[in-house]
């Protein structure tokens, strides 16, 4: 015969509550720490050289300028079509304003590409970066905008 041991409402709450107080007190004793560095460098050398690591490029032609940040995407000049276009682009980090324009795709064919280009400044924005989207989604990669932002519409 089997020996089943009961509980009782109030041993289960019990167990519960000596549960939840050592998962609390684990929590206050090692806080969860942000990776985020306290001051974000804007030399691009004083980054950590990983190549799962996102790279940042600014890229500017006459009046206009963008930003594109590149994770395992080696081709994104030729795809972009930069250098025909006499785009010129250079690895460093920039500020872009919380409001900025901005499109993402990625691929997922045995590592993750992901590309992200924002709009800095400049006319034709909208033309250009829907062509950059057709481009991109013509080499098999999914791109995502922000349809709340007007400049879509």
């Amino acid at each position: 015969m089997m020996n089943l041991k009961v509980f009782t409402s109030t041993q289960r709450h019990l167990g519960i509550a000596m549960l939840l107080s050592v998962v609390w007190g684990n929590l206050i004793l090692n806080p969860l720490k942000a990776q985020t560095p306290s001051k974000i460098s804007a030399d691009v050398d004083d980054l950590p050289n990983n190549t799962e690591q996102m790279k940042t490029w600014s890229c500017s032609q006459g009046n206009q300028e963008i930003l594109v940040e590149v994770k395992m995407v080696t081709n994104w000049q030729q795809i972009m079509e930069m250098e025909t276009n006499q785009w010129q682009c250079q690895e460093q980090l920039i500020n872009i304003s919380d409001n900025a324009v901005q499109f993402s795709c990625e691929s997922n064919e045995n590592t993750i590409n992901l590309i992200t280009v924002t709009w800095i400044k400049g006319n034709e924005g909208k033309s250009s970066m829907k062509n950059w989207i057709n481009t991109f989604e013509n080499q098999s990669m999914a791109c995502t905008i922000d349809q709340t932002n007007p400049f879509w519409n």
